[in-house]
């Protein structure tokens, strides 16, 4: 009996152990907000992953549900006040290709 009880204490400090050791490699967790949908289109902004932690670049995705459209703008230089559209494809027409169609 003494054997069991042994070996339940020293399994009880392993996970306290490890669970220490990951509790300090815990990030903070970030989640976007969920894509607002407004007058029958939803906007959803993302960083293109270009232009550093001070200063990213980013896309604007609108999703213009009525004709079922997506569109892709973004900015070209942070620096740079013009939104340019970068492309637009039928959503229905995507996702047939999406499933080899």
């Amino acid at each position: 009996m003494r054997r069991t009880s042994t070996l339940l204490w020293i399994s009880f400090f392993a996970i306290v152990a490890t669970a220490l050791v990951e509790a300090g490699r815990a990030r903070t967790a970030f989640a976007e907000p969920i894509a607002p949908s407004i007058g029958g289109f939803t906007v959803l902004g993302a960083s293109t992953g270009e232009g550093g932690e001070a200063r990213p670049y980013e896309i604007v995705v609108v999703v213009d549900n009525y004709a079922e459209m997506l569109f892709v703008y973004s900015i070209e230089t942070a620096n740079d006040r013009r939104v340019q559209l970068r492309g637009g494809q039928s959503l229905p027409a995507l996702f047939r290709a999406a499933r080899g169609g």
